[in-house]
């Protein structure tokens, strides 16, 4: 009965609770008064008592105003502004009134922000948009101490950064890549989160509750997107255009507030500023800015909003419980202003959380990363997550595609092209003809006359090769097994375009030509390492609106071409995608206009087939790629369809896309089978080839530079030029590059023991490998050119000759340009050639004076002699035969080339300058063992010619017609060094003759000595090998019957004809018209020396004009006509007047002057 009265007297009570309730819910619509907007600044806790009160509070680092609403920072000192600019990082304290100061200044552009707070120390990170680069520093007494780099490589424009301060990880927009990326905070663990984003912008994430949030301008939906922190459960949650009142719509700067669970976003096309929930409702638009250009970037603090605006450079705040508050500037700046942010534990909470990765890395095998209560696994580029969504295992095939739209190389899951296994690279416009080495992870492709290349595990981009302006790269493929880069290309070489295929080494960058015999222009290029052939599509003009086309293979060391398929196209016609499938063995190309794939099989039968593809897309950008029995093609639309080899079934769609594509790659095709690949000669190599490892059906071939052991390096218009010399005298020149090759050079000289050659250029000497890479500058010499050059391989010393105002001088000193000493400086006019002989330590030179000479220095004894001196004009080279103990010369002046001992005596001429044995114009020589290279400036157009003993000389087709402009031919040798070891043995100490036999003999010539000091080894050669030492094909040397008579370049015959015809009709002319001058002169006058030979004396006033009646006059003046036997007192009146003084002619003819009787 009590109780009965108790709950009697608390009805009441209870029925008056529950209609405030009611009350309450019915005010504010049945929702809670915490949800009104303004109510308060942070925590809100409902009044239990009286539902339609609240309760606010402040989060930590804040109090309670005195409205009871807003919160205030406990130490305002404690926050101030990071503010990225154009010329560093500035801080400016909130209370600061407009007063900054610069925490790091740079040149460079700094864009996006953010912090970390790890007890008392501060780090700042920030983006630099100029460098492509992420950095890092520490905020110490107002200035960034101990700054890095953090992330380098693969970005282009990172314009949003932001940092989980709960797990130390960095995340990133890369706006030109589309994608956003992630790492810990050292750098390390970089991985892909999000792909196929279309324009992001800016991005902030929420590590408490595990979500990212970024803001996009897509163009046909701007909209805000969010994503658990390892890009899962990706969805919108803001369409924009929805909450704007103008069409074009740009989210940019976007923010949270920790302490409600909210974003906020600032409109660029509207100038307005939004905020939703973090699950995209609640939408409200706080404020429209009444001043604005491009707003960037904002952020919130307390009960205000800051952003920034780039147009005027300045930082703006406003009260954001306010609806159009108040806006005023903060800080203004002459500097361009991009990013403003708070630094404040408010900024990153820390109460109530867990750090769920720093337990045993949240059991992660490599990258963990805060979720809704629970620890996410990421894998860094290169790996992918396995199936216990915790170890991270090597990735699948991929494909790599590349839209035309942006040229951008995006590296994608077959079944999901937005998640990307490699950051995407960036390309040039002209980029074209990529290829992907599989199992190094490296992208490769032509840029103009530059191939590139991309590390994908290290994102740094390098030039590969860069050739010279003669030459054009036109197809580009690549040899995963060996190694090597076949490129094709077309050489410009004396007027005529020469196509080609080289091959160049990816690691040592070797180069050298491969095939050249009846190559047409190489418009598609493909390797199949596994059954280890080249293959190529060639295209030549067949009429006026066809093409030729042909499909040749060949084996991948250049031997045994065969073709496969030919027929004949419209001018001009797409033929793409040019690619093998060594599982089927077979070639396949796509005929972009008819929308077909033709494939050819370059087994035995050669079979020939051809898959009709659905008509769609755009027409002339079909791709494909192959992958083992299926087939991926890309209609020109940006989707990928695949289809199965044989299968009448219709193609299968793997994704939709919107772009075209202009490069399609599946990488399974490159997955070898590992019988194969175990069993690769070059995969078994205990040494590396010192040069190019060429695979061959029973082992390898190691190629060297160039293809051969000797070059030939020359001076062509100042410019170098470097060709082999091996069995086939119509190999072209090697391709050098282009540093190297174009640079306008006064003298060069070949260090055979390094590979290297020196040279100078102007007033500079470089150093550079003998293809032009490495090109590295020596010394430099003020006012003063080098005319000659040398190398003593043995001491590591350079000679040079220099030539300024003040004379010729000639000086040594080491490789790296140091250690200078003159050796000769008096007594010199111009030296045109050095010479060095190692063993004998002798220095020789030629001397262009007064009187041309040939001197020489010991540099043991500093004596100087000369040599030669009688019967020289203009020695323009000399070289010496260290075998021998010659010195060679060639004379422009004599037209001779000429040898004679180290002394000078034993002069003897190598050759007649008429009949078979002619060299019109030597003007450069170079001797090696037996043979003789020199270059003619007039022979054939100028030539290089080479002469062997008791043989005639032989000039190549190769070296036809190269102009009269050439000089300092050197000679290569990769067996140099041994030798110039062997002799400086053979001079300095008794040297055992059998021991000179090891490796004396090449190509298996076999070596005998007699052990007795008589004699040195020689070598019995094989039937393809001749020389001393076996070093020559026999084919090269050989000598076909020679004749006077042989066929002449029509030009060398017909300019020199014509020139001197014309000077003979000239002549003709010329003595013609004076001839009727004469006539004419007969005719009139009686003063004509054709009428009258006596007028051929000297006449006593022939220095005066006179007239025809004058002539007549004193006719009788010429002493021609006197009697010389008559007295000069008798005869004519006028006898005598020769000897009178001279008077003005004027004078005589009025008068004024008479001659007496």
């Amino acid at each position: 009965m009590p109780s009965a009265c108790f709950f009697a007297r608390l009805l009441p009570s209870l029925f008056a609770f529950a209609l405030s309730v009611t009350e309450s819910l019915q005010a504010n619509n049945g929702e809670s008064p915490c949800n009104e907007w303004g109510r308060c600044a942070q925590t809100c806790v409902q009044n239990w008592k009286n539902r339609s009160l609240v309760e606010c509070g402040c989060v930590e680092g804040f109090r309670l105003d005195s409205n009871r609403v807003s919160c205030l920072p406990l130490d305002p000192l404690a926050s101030y502004l990071l503010i990225t600019t154009s010329a560093g990082i500035q801080q400016s304290f909130v209370e600061s009134k407009g007063e900054s100061h610069f925490l790091y200044s740079s040149n460079t552009l700094t864009v996006a922000v953010d912090f970390l707070l790890n007890g008392l120390k501060t780090t700042v990170f920030w983006s630099d948009i100029n460098t492509d680069k992420i950095s890092a520093g520490e905020v110490v007494e107002g200035r960034l101490k101990d700054v890095r780099t953090i992330v380098t490589g693969g970005l282009e424009s990172v314009e949003g950064l932001a940092v989980d301060w709960i797990a130390c990880n960095l995340y990133w927009v890369e706006s030109r890549h589309q994608e956003i990326e992630v790492s810990r905070c050292d750098g390390s663990m970089r991985s892909s989160v999000v792909g196929d984003v279309r324009r992001p912008r800016a991005l902030a994430l929420d590590p408490r509750v595990g979500f990212l949030f970024w803001t996009d301008w897509d163009d046909e939906n701007p909209r805000i997107e969010r994503s658990y922190l390892d890009g899962s459960s990706r969805k919108v949650i803001v369409n924009v255009e929805e909450y704007s009142n103008l069409p074009e719509s740009l989210p940019n700067g976007i923010t949270l507030d920790y302490a409600v669970n909210r974003v906020y976003w600032i409109d660029a096309g509207s100038g307005s500023i939004h905020t939703v929930k973090y699950d995209g409702t609640d939408h409200k638009k706080i404020l429209h800015l009444s001043t604005f250009s491009k707003p960037f970037s904002m952020d919130v603090f307390g009960d205000y909003f800051y952003w920034t605006d780039i147009t005027f450079s300045s930082i703006y705040k406003a009260h954001r419980f306010s609806l159009n508050a108040s806006q005023k500037v903060v800080l203004h700046s002459s500097n361009t202003l991009y990013q403003a942010a708070i630094v404040h534990p408010s900024r990153h909470p820390t109460y109530n959380t867990t750090n769920y990765c720093a337990y045993n890395n949240g059991f992660c095998s490599h990258l963990c990363v805060m979720g809704d209560g629970r620890p996410l696994c990421m894998c860094p580029y290169g790996l992918q997550l396995g199936p216990d969504k915790r170890t991270c295992k090597d990735h699948e095939p991929l494909v790599l595609y590349q839209t035309k739209a942006t040229n951008i190389v995006y590296f994608a899951f077959t079944r999901d092209p937005s998640r990307w296994i490699y950051p995407p690279v960036k390309l040039h416009a002209t980029a074209f003809a990529l290829t992907y080495d599989s199992r190094n992870e490296i992208l490769y492709w032509i840029e103009g006359r530059t191939i590139k290349r991309h590390m994908l595990k290290t994102y740094t981009t390098e030039v590969f090769a860069k050739f010279g302006s003669l030459v054009k790269l036109t197809a580009l493929s690549l040899d995963c097994l060996s190694g090597n880069l076949y490129i094709g290309n077309s050489v410009q070489l004396n007027s005529e375009i020469r196509s080609q295929i080289s091959v160049c080494a990816t690691g040592g960058r070797y180069c050298s030509n491969l095939i050249w015999d009846s190559v047409r222009h190489v418009s598609g290029l493909a390797v199949d390492a596994v059954n280890r052939l080249v293959l190529w599509m060639e295209r030549e003009r067949a009429a006026a609106d066809q093409d030729l086309m042909t499909v040749k293979a060949a084996h991948l060391n250049g031997s045994v071409t065969w073709t496969l398929h030919t027929w004949t196209c419209p001018k001009n016609a797409a033929m793409k995608g040019f690619d093998v499938n060594p599982l089927r063995e077979e070639v396949c190309w796509s005929d972009a206009n008819r929308g077909a794939i033709m494939c050819v099989s370059y087994s035995t039968t050669a079979n020939f087939s051809e898959i009709i593809l659905a008509s769609g897309g755009s027409p002339g950008h079909l791709l494909f790629t192959a992958d083992r029995e299926r087939l991926f093609y890309s209609p020109g639309n940006g989707s990928l369809y695949s289809v199965t080899y044989g299968s009448h079934n219709a193609p299968r769609l793997v994704w939709n896309g919107t772009e075209p594509l202009g490069y399609l790659k599946h990488t399974s095709a490159d997955d070898f089978p590992e019988q194969r690949t175990s069993r690769h000669p070059c995969q078994q190599l205990l040494v590396p080839c010192k040069g190019i490892c060429l695979p061959e059906e029973n082992g390898h071939r190691c190629l060297p530079l160039g293809g051969s052991d000797t070059l030939l390096v020359f001076l062509q218009n100042h410019r170098t030029v470097v060709y082999p010399v091996g069995s086939d005298p119509t190999v072209p020149p090697l391709l050098l590059q282009a540093e190297f090759s174009e640079m306008p050079l006064d003298s060069i000289h070949v260090l055979s023991a390094e590979e290297a050659v020196v040279f100078s250029s102007r007033e500079r000497l470089y150093r550079a490998r003998i293809d032009g890479y490495n090109v590295t500058p020596v010394a430099t010499l003020n006012n003063t050119r080098v005319t000659a050059l040398a190398a003593d391989a043995s001491s590591g010393l350079l000679y040079r000759a220099v030539f300024s105002s003040h004379g010729a001088r000639i000086e040594s000193f080491f490789l790296n340009g140091t250690g200078v000493t003159v050796l000769v400086d008096t007594d010199l006019h111009r030296v045109n050639a050095l010479a060095i002989h190692p063993s004998r330590r002798l220095l020789f030179w030629s001397d262009a004076g007064q009187w041309p000479r040939i001197e020489r220095f010991d540099l043991e004894t500093k004596e100087r002699q000369t040599i030669v001196h009688e019967e020289l004009f203009q020695v323009s080279d000399l070289t010496l035969d260290l075998e021998h103990d010659l010195v060679y010369w060639c004379d422009l002046g004599t037209a001779r080339i000429e040898q004679a001992r180290l002394d000078g005596t034993g002069r003897t001429r190598i050759g007649l300058n008429k009949g078979p044995n002619r060299h019109y114009s030597p003007v450069s020589v170079a001797v090696f063992q037996s043979v003789l290279f020199w270059i003619d400036s007039t022979y054939s157009g100028g030539s290089l010619v080479m002469f062997v003993k008791n043989r005639h000389p032989q000039t190549s087709t190769w070296s036809r017609f190269l102009g009269p402009n050439m000089s300092h031919l050197q000679l290569y040798n990769r067996h140099t060094l041994p030798y110039v070891n062997e002799s400086r043995d053979m001079y300095s100490s008794n040297l055992n003759p059998i021991m000179s036999c090891r490796g004396f003999c090449y190509n298996g010539g076999t070596c005998s000595a007699i052990d007795d000091g008589s004699g040195g080894p020689t070598c019995q050669c094989t039937a393809n090998f001749t020389g001393p030492r076996c070093q020559f094909y026999a084919a090269y040397i050989y000598n076909p019957p020679f004749s006077d008579e042989e066929p002449a370049d029509v030009k060398i015959i017909v300019i020199p004809v014509a020139v001197l015809l014309s000077a003979f009709l000239l002549m003709l002319v010329v003595a013609w018209v004076k001839r009727r001058r004469a006539w004419q002169s007969t005719a009139v006058s009686l003063s004509s020396e054709e009428a009258n030979p006596a007028l051929a004396a000297r006449m006593i006033d022939s220095q005066y004009e006179t007239s025809f009646s004058d002539n007549v006059l004193l006719m009788g003046t010429n002493m021609a006509f006197e009697d010389t036997e008559q007295s000069p007192g008798n005869g004519n009146m006028f006898n005598g007047l020769a000897s009178l003084p001279r008077k003005p002619l004027a004078t005589i003819l009025k008068g004024r002057w008479q001659h007496p009787v």
